[in-house]
């Protein structure tokens, strides 16, 4: 049996969403893959693969990218993966009229350079923060983060996920940092 997540289960495990006598039954093998956007080397390879199982199926002849193209599907972040890059191809096979996919057939979501809700995240790069403060470890940078995690999960009324969207971080992130900050609140169940 092969199975695949996106979830971390070891996570959803301590969490109890994933039953532990489970967890030990299927992970014989594990194989860890990181995202797309981790491995910009392969993204072009699996972009033609693509290209051609699709041009098959539909039967369609497009020889490749354009130049535009290609750069735009290498320059993408590709949060949903695999499958997403397979469903942009797809449909840009279905729609292309030409020798080579273009750029409008993509339709690739404009990047983000803001968080879901439109507003620029309160925690800057890391890199930044730690040259400024004199290191991860710094009073000063420990007093900050922490200060601004529990602003934004006041703005969000306690909710996790808008508050590591606030952020502009994921919630997993967010979640760690709550734990290593020691941060509390009295709705939220403990960990036994």
């Amino acid at each position: 049996m092969i199975a695949a997540t996106n979830k971390d289960l070891v996570r959803q495990v301590e969490t109890g969403k994933f039953r532990e006598d489970l967890y030990y039954r299927i992970n014989v093998l594990p194989i860890s893959l990181p995202p797309l956007r981790e491995r910009r080397e392969c993204i072009i390879p699996l972009a033609e693969r693509l290209l051609n199982r699709y041009c098959t199926s539909v039967n369609r002849v497009v020889r490749g990218f354009s130049d535009e193209a290609l750069k735009a599907i290498l320059d993408y972040d590709w949060p949903g993966n695999i499958r997403q890059l397979a469903n942009t191809i797809e449909r840009a096979v279905i729609l292309e009229e030409d020798a080579y996919i273009q750029m409008a057939n993509l339709a690739l979501p404009p990047r983000r350079e803001h968080n879901q809700s439109g507003e620029r995240p309160l925690i800057v790069e890391k890199r930044r923060c730690t040259d400024q403060f004199g290191g991860d470890d710094s009073p000063s940078l420990a007093s900050h983060e922490k200060e601004l995690i529990i602003r934004a999960l006041e703005e969000c009324l306690w909710v996790q996920k808008n508050a590591a969207s606030k952020l502009g971080i994921s919630p997993r992130a967010l979640n760690y940092k709550i734990r290593k900050w020691g941060i509390t609140h009295p709705n939220w169940r403990r960990n036994k």
